[in-house]
């Protein structure tokens, strides 16, 4: 009697762990199609709050960097330096799929590990109403980017300033520190 115990108490045993493990699977697919539809929620949100757009249209306004060729008195130089330039900027051309393409997965899995499904959801839902859809427009508007950019043209032309001041303090302390002839 002891033995159909024990053996009935290993069947019961095998029989938990078996549901157990099907248990730990199905929740493990469970969690991997929850991982998967809050990545399709997130992907969705981006959509609608038009990202792709912004991510692209920050990548492209970076090609300023490249487009202020510093100047040379040598013309030889300046050749030099204009090429330079003119070679990074076609160069940093052709990595703007692949940036674009990274930043935007990046910007989807940070939506996807900070917020939850339902609050994806409603994200997404609020993003569909009239006043949201405005907000973006404004957001994406040449009228907000003028606003965003005139701190930066403001900074620019105080730097510009500066090394201009620099350049003409060098040039004093070169005559000052040149022997008379």
């Amino acid at each position: 009697m002891i033995s159909s115990y024990r053996c009935l108490y290993g069947q019961i045993f095998a029989f938990l762990i078996t549901i157990s493990t099907l248990l730990g699977h199905a929740e493990a697919v469970e969690n991997k199609v929850a991982v998967d539809d809050k990545n399709k929620m997130a992907t969705e949100l981006m959509q609608e709050l038009e990202l792709d757009k912004r991510v692209q249209k920050a990548l492209i306004a970076n090609e300023f960097l490249f487009r202020k060729i510093p100047t040379a008195t040598d013309p030889e130089l300046q050749k030099k330096i204009k090429q330079l330039y003119t070679d990074a900027l076609e160069t940093y051309k052709k990595t703007l799929p692949s940036a674009q393409e990274r930043i935007i997965r990046g910007i989807n899995s940070d939506f996807a590990n900070t917020f939850t499904s339902e609050e994806l959801q409603y994200l997404i839902t609020l993003s569909k109403y009239p006043p949201s859809k405005k907000l973006r427009n404004f957001l994406n508007s040449q009228s907000f980017d003028d606003s965003m950019i005139s701190a930066f043209q403001d900074a620019k032309k105080m730097s510009d300033k500066l090394k201009k001041d620099v350049s003409e303090l060098q040039l004093k302390s070169k005559n000052t520190l040149e022997p008379k002839k």
